[in-house]
């Protein structure tokens, strides 16, 4: 099994991790997609961060009906810091799977920065998915590269946007922004 991993705060999820996910998917011919939602990210701020149980009911609902995506909440229940490392290291006992890590290439060039990068790349391959303009960091240049169309769409800005109360439809699944209405999140 070829399983990719596209890890984050999913805070919240919008369109762009979703068509990230396919195109590393289709390019790298992976069984499956996995999202792993961090408890806490070692490497932004926590602050404004929804609660977790938040985070994951919308991410769920982001997914659902697409049988190349799954979930899971290890880091979740982990609790803590999460680091890619350990989760890699529970993954590659529980599943076998041959893992492909995605992410971004502002994400790429933060590698030397990870817990444990010497081990990481023992365990995973990296997809580096690329938008138009994107320069790939040379020492990037052995891992599988992915061309993926020009979004524009943040959490962050989609954060400031409810705060401000304008319109986050087409910039989240439906299923996320009711979730966001409804719990009144990023007010």
């Amino acid at each position: 099994m070829r399983l990719g991993l596209l890890g984050g705060s999913f805070n919240p999820i919008h369109h762009g991790h979703l068509i990230t996910a396919v195109r590393a998917a289709e390019a790298a011919g992976l069984d499956r997609v996995l999202f792993l939602p961090a408890a806490v990210s070692p490497l932004k701020p926590a602050r404004g961060l929804a609660p977790a149980g938040d985070r994951w009911l919308m991410l769920k609902s982001a997914i659902r009906g697409n049988p190349l995506f799954r979930a899971s909440d290890l880091e979740l229940r982990r609790g803590g810091v999460s680091y890619s490392v350990d989760t890699l290291r529970e993954l590659k006992r529980k599943t076998g799977a041959r893992l492909y890590w995605i992410l971004g290439t502002d994400a790429a060039r933060l590698l030397p920065r990870w817990k444990s990068i010497d081990e990481v790349r023992t365990l995973t391959e990296f997809i580096i998915v690329a938008r138009p303009g994107d320069s790939i960091p040379r020492k990037m240049t052995k891992e599988f590269i992915v061309r993926a169309p020009l979004l524009e769409i943040s959490s962050s800005e989609i954060r400031e946007r409810v705060r401000k109360g304008l319109p986050v439809r087409y910039l989240v699944p439906d299923g996320v922004e009711r979730q966001i209405r409804r719990k009144g999140l990023y007010r």
